[in-house]
């Protein structure tokens, strides 16, 4: 997927009944935590109602509003360019509930450290293992991230100075280690977090 200037989210609503009058309304709360202004509009791929809506929101601002009969995505699109990603944080006690975030990464594997070279090994987006030797600093990063497990690992190429691994969820700094000479320095772990 290129880089996203809106992102979806999947909320799959049960319906009542068959007939339009008889749909019962769902209210949404939506918190834009962001420094833009969004649109929140039906998803076109996944709109199976060919509902149309738009919802303006504003940096910081909470709005709540109600969808009668609505079964597919939402998308949110800045009304200023932006290579950033926009995603959402469901709220574990309200399913109705989101908290609107954006970043430039959804997750970043860092290797620093006073060593000149270092073996890498890390999860990759689709869950297999990657392995490289570089120079370092070495970093490698991930506009969407398809596994929930993160892992990154690294060792001196030559058993001179330290290196020290970091990986980085939604450009928050979530798991680090340091190794010298030989040592072999890990981070991993979940890294998903519904609402935070």
């Amino acid at each position: 997927m290129k880089f996203i200037k809106k992102i979806s989210v999947l909320i799959l609503l049960m319906m009542i009944s068959c007939s339009e009058e008889d749909y019962s309304k769902f209210e949404y709360t939506f918190y834009n935590s962001t420094d833009f202004d969004l649109a929140i509009v039906p998803d076109e791929k996944y709109n199976l109602e060919n509902s149309e809506f738009s919802f303006m929101i504003k940096p910081k601002e909470t709005i709540s509003f109600s969808l009668s009969g609505f079964y597919g995505l939402f998308d949110f699109i800045p009304t200023q360019s932006t290579e950033k990603v926009f995603d959402v944080k469901y709220d574990i006690n309200n399913e109705l509930k989101y908290k609107i975030i954006n970043y430039d990464y959804q997750i970043k594997y860092v290797v620093s450290g006073s060593a000149k070279r270092a073996t890498i090994t890390y999860n990759t987006s689709s869950g297999g293992t990657g392995q490289t030797t570089r120079n370092l600093p070495y970093t490698n990063s991930y506009k969407h991230f398809g596994d929930d497990w993160v892992y990154l690992s690294a060792q001196s190429e030559d058993g001179d100075g330290y290196v020290k691994v970091e990986i980085f969820v939604e450009d928050k700094l979530k798991y680090s280690s340091q190794a010298g000479g030989f040592g072999i320095a890990t981070a991993s772990g979940s890294w998903i977090n519904l609402y935070n």
